[in-house]
C-alpha cells in the first residue's frame, strides 16, 4: 500500500507544458437492442455511418497537442480491423469487468504522473472538449493526489442538445451529468479503497443513479443523502466531494465542461438514435468526424451554461 506523504503532495500532478498519456477503455459489451437488427456488441465498434464510436474518439485524442501515447483496453484485433490506416495505438485486453480493464489501463502506463482516461463509446465528443478538461486540469492541478472527472451542468443541455436522453445526478445546489473524462495519478492511487475492484465496478454500475451512487460509495453516503433528500435538502456537491475527499485521502475535483457530448455515451437505443440523428445534422452525415468548426457551431447553438 502506498502511503500519502505530505512531501508528495506538494508536487503538482501534470505540468503546464507535459503531455497526457491516454488510456481509451473499449472492452465493454452492449446487450441491449440499440436498433432494428442490431447484435449484442463490443460498444467501441457501434458503427454511425461508416466509421466505429472508437474512432470519433480517437479522432478527437490525436487532434490535441497535449496527448502522447494512447492505449486502448478492448479486442485488438477487431479494432484494428475496424480503424483505417495505423493510428500508432498501444493495446491491453479488456478485462471481464469494467474494474478489470480500468487497472489493466492504469498499469500499462504505471510509471507516468498523470493517465487521462476515456471511454470508447463517445460519438459525440470533441477535440475542444479534450483540450478544454486537460486545461482545466492544468490549471487546477496543486498537488500529486487530485482525481480530476469531467461534469456536465444539466443547464448546458441546450440548442442541439435540448432534447439529448440525460441523466443526472440531483444535488442541493445543482444537477449534473457525469462525463466521460478523467485524469489520475497512478502512483497515488495505490492502496486507495475506492479503487478496489469491487467499489470500482460498484460505482460504475451506478454513475447514472444517485442512490445507487451513494451506496456504492458506502452506507454513510447513502445514509447522508436519504437524510438530507428526507428533509428536501439534500447535500451541495461541494459538500459530498470534500466527505468522499476525506475518506479516500485523496482531493476530488470536478472539472465542469460546456461539452454535452462527453456526458451522452451510448448505452440505451435513446442514446444512439439521438447521437446519429445530431452526427447526421450537424456534420453532414454520420461517417464524418467532429471537427472544430462543427464543434463551434454546437457550442453556440447551445449557448452559455451556467456553473455554481
Amino acid at each position: 500500500m502506498v502511503v500519502l506523504q505530505p512531501t508528495r503532495a506538494k508536487e503538482k500532478m501534470v505540468s503546464e507544458s507535459e503531455k497526457i498519456h491516454a488510456v481509451v477503455l473499449a472492452g465493454g459489451i452492449n446487450r441491449i437492442r440499440l436498433y432494428d437488427g442490431y447484435e449484442p456488441g463490443y460498444k467501441a465498434l457501434l458503427s454511425f455511418g461508416d466509421r466505429p464510436s472508437i474512432q470519433f474518439v480517437l479522432d478527437a485524442l490525436r487532434q490535441e497537442p497535449g496527448i502522447d501515447r494512447i492505449c486502448v483496453v478492448g479486442p485488438e484485433e477487431e479494432i484494428r480491423t475496424a480503424l483505417p490506416g495505423d493510428y500508432h495505438l498501444e493495446f491491453e485486453p479488456g478485462g471481464r469487468r469494467f474494474s478489470e480493464s480500468f487497472l489493466r489501463g492504469l498499469a500499462h502506463f504505471h510509471d507516468a504522473p498523470a493517465i487521462l482516461f476515456i471511454t470508447a463509446d463517445l460519438p459525440l465528443v470533441t477535440p475542444g472538449a479534450i483540450a478544454n478538461f486537460l486545461e482545466q486540469c492544468r490549471r487546477k492541478a496543486e498537488n500529486s493526489v487530485q482525481l480530476f472527472f469531467s461534469a456536465v451542468s444539466e443547464e448546458t443541455f441546450t440548442g442541439p442538445f435540448r432534447d439529448a436522453p440525460k441523466r443526472c445526478s440531483s444535488f442541493r445546489d445543482m444537477a449534473i451529468c457525469h462525463g466521460n473524462l478523467a485524469l489520475l495519478p497512478p502512483k497515488a492511487l495505490q492502496g486507495i479503497p475506492i479503487f478496489s475492484p469491487e467499489r470500482l465496478d460498484g460505482i460504475y454500475r451506478s454513475r447514472k443513479k444517485t442512490l445507487q451512487t451513494c451506496w456504492a460509495f458506502g452506507w454513510p453516503f447513502l445514509l447522508g443523502y436519504l437524510f438530507g433528500a428526507g428533509f428536501l435538502r439534500p447535500f451541495r456537491l461541494q459538500t459530498v466531494l470534500r466527505v468522499a475527499s476525506h475518506h479516500f485521502s485523496l482531493e476530488i475535483v470536478p472539472i465542469f465542461l460546456d461539452h454535452p457530448g462527453v456526458a451522452l455515451d451510448i448505452d440505451e437505443p435513446q442514446d444512439y438514435e439521438f447521437a446519429r440523428n445530431l452526427l447526421e445534422k450537424e456534420f453532414g452525415g454520420p461517417g464524418n468526424t467532429p471537427c472544430p468548426g462543427g464543434e463551434k457551431q454546437i457550442r453556440e447553438s447551445a449557448g452559455p451554461a451556467m456553473h455554481q
